[in-house]
């Protein structure tokens, strides 16, 4: 994210300190003058969590920045599924190919036209050497060599045959370094 508001940092750790909010991401600041702040950020909630109860989160977290800071949040809700078996080996394989400077979110499974689709966005720093086409053929790899894995049988038994037709769709996002 980009660090145009001096209290952002102040303001995500706030929203983080919620025990409710798993992550957040995508925070965008805009300030207008000198007292004018508008941002954004997506927060990530258990989607056992009821629509009711992740607005009302929401609700809570933006009321407090707009009374503390005089900043209008907008807050979007990624539901984050914590009990899928398949979700938690992908994640596995994520971490252990992704370099610890480079963050995900929003991972899923998605299927288009009864093909699977794995669905994630990935923060890389512009300064990052980072091969995308390579990252996936390794999801792919390392996914198939899993397939021993109760829980990635499914997954697995969805791709065995589709290698090559599996998607993998990587929304890659440009973070700049963190001061």
């Amino acid at each position: 994210y980009k660090n145009e508001y001096e209290n952002q940092d102040e303001i995500l750790e706030y929203i983080k300190s919620n025990d409710k909010v798993l992550g957040v991401h995508d925070c965008i600041c805009h300030t207008y003058g000198p007292t004018k702040i508008f941002m954004t950020a997506h927060i990530e909630i258990d989607s056992k969590t009821s629509i009711v109860e992740s607005h009302d989160i929401a609700d809570t977290i933006e009321h407090y920045v707009k009374n503390q800071y005089n900043v209008d949040l907008t807050i979007h809700v990624d539901p984050v599924d914590l009990d899928n078996n398949e979700l938690i080996e992908i994640r596995k394989v994520f971490d252990s190919l992704l370099p610890k400077s480079i963050t995900y979110h929003d991972l899923r499974i998605a299927s288009y036209n009864s093909k699977p689709v794995i669905e994630a966005d990935i923060a890389v720093n512009f300064k990052e050497d980072f091969d995308i086409n390579q990252f996936k053929e390794n999801i792919k790899l390392k996914l198939l060599a899993n397939k021993n894995n109760n829980d990635m049988l499914k997954l697995a038994n969805l791709i065995k045959d589709q290698l090559n037709e599996i998607d993998i769709e990587i929304v890659i996002i440009e973070a700049n370094e963190k001061k």
